[in-house]
């Protein structure tokens, strides 16, 4: 866990973590303007968090590569508050997350961030689980976030996309494309499609 203002996570293999189930590949808390770029991680564990970000925008978090074969969540960003003038950016990952009808499954989960800016990121989902979704968005108030170039897949009976309160959340979501083999491709302000 890191609580440092310009943390510099960069090109590492994370492997596992110390806790057999869960746990987080990288952790920031109270860490602004922290960049994690480059890194490779591999999460056995049915409950774990590739990268977890609290409290820590805006941070740029570009290029890794995040696997949990048995579930989790690939990123869980956290009142990761930015602003209009210093935006986060989560760019270029690739995200794969598996598991069993039980463990939990989320490729980029974002709750109460503001100003972060999601650009060709690739979610893939096979777990089993039925409320997995590639990619999640909720409760932002104005937040003003930029969706584009994005690829998700579920191909699984969860959601390619969720997003409660999209009209205050997202300011453009284009040119993304959105997979779930299940019979509801996303939920946007409670409404399937």
């Amino acid at each position: 866990m890191l609580y440092e203002n310009g943390a510099v996570i960069k090109n590492n293999t994370i492997l596992n973590t110390y806790y057999p189930t869960s746990g987080n590949g990288v952790y920031l808390y109270y860490s602004p303007n922290s960049e994690i770029s480059g890194n490779d991680l591999t999460l056995n564990g049915t409950a774990c968090q590739g990268i977890y970000s609290s409290n820590s925008g805006p941070c740029k978090i570009l290029k890794n590569r995040i696997n949990l074969p048995n579930g989790g969540y690939g990123m869980y960003l956290n009142y990761s508050q930015a602003t209009i003038n210093n935006r986060g950016i989560v760019a270029n990952n690739m995200v794969s997350v598996g598991g069993n009808s039980s463990n939990t499954a989320y490729g980029i989960y974002d709750y109460y961030c503001s100003y972060t800016d999601y650009y060709y990121n690739t979610c893939h989902l096979t777990s089993a689980n039925s409320n997995g979704q590639a990619f999640h968005f909720d409760y932002h108030f104005n937040s003003s976030e930029n969706i584009i170039n994005n690829i998700a897949s579920n191909m699984g009976s969860g959601l390619a996309l969720y997003v409660t309160n999209g009209n205050n959340t997202i300011k453009s979501m284009n040119y993304n494309n959105w997979y779930a083999a299940g019979t509801t491709l996303g939920s946007y302000n409670g409404a399937n499609y």
